[in-house]
């Protein structure tokens, strides 16, 4: 089945895939700078790399997004499975 796909819709899965694969990133790298204190609750650091991962997964996983972006290339229609 084709799905019409919007330059709206393209623009915001590609930003959501973007800001949530620099946001696991940067908690990555905030937890390996603490060290070993990263992983405890008192610094929040903890939290901040839960909620990342959280919005990476959740609704849609960023390799799902990536995919379908993949898929619609040029056209402007996807194809859906």
């Amino acid at each position: 089945m084709k799905i019409a796909v919007t330059d709206a819709a393209v623009a915001s899965t590609t930003d959501a895939v973007a800001s949530t694969t620099d946001a696991v990133a940067s908690t990555t790298d905030a937890v390996q700078v603490f060290g070993g204190t990263g992983y405890m609750v008192e610094t929040g650091i903890e939290k901040l790399m839960r909620d990342a991962k959280y919005c990476q997964l959740f609704p849609e996983p960023n390799w799902v997004a990536h995919d379908a972006l993949k898929r619609m290339g040029n056209s402007g229609r996807a194809d859906r499975a």
